[in-house]
């Protein structure tokens, strides 16, 4: 791995889902020696950060999971749509937030 250095350990988690085109993510944590938290958690979305876009069953579940770990929430959940690539409309609801290490998520759950 280009970031590390020869002899770096380090753990890989391979996480896949339905979708066989982009529905896969690797995760990678350097394990020894282990790299530090930034001093500051970002709590804003800034130039060149990801955003993990996921699906979920219960939106306002996790809403209510994220308030209580004092995540912070960069928009509450509320209904939207797009037009989907056969031309139908697809309803969601969706919410936007920070998760306690700084990563930034989009939710949505489909409706109907």
């Amino acid at each position: 791995m280009a970031a590390g250095k020869k002899g770096d350990k380090t753990h890989l988690v391979i996480l896949k889902c339905k979708d066989p085109v982009i529905g896969m993510i690797g995760l990678l944590q350097w394990v020894d020696p282990v790299w530090p938290a930034p001093e500051k958690i970002p709590s804003a979305v800034d130039y060149g950060m990801p955003t993990f876009v996921v699906d979920s069953d219960d939106c306002m579940a996790l809403y209510e999971r994220a308030v209580k770990l004092d995540s912070v929430i960069h928009s509450e959940p509320h209904e939207w749509s797009i037009r989907g690539a056969t031309g139908d409309m697809i309803d969601f609801l969706g919410m936007s937030l920070f998760d306690p290490d700084g990563h930034f998520f989009e939710v949505n759950q489909r409706l109907g």
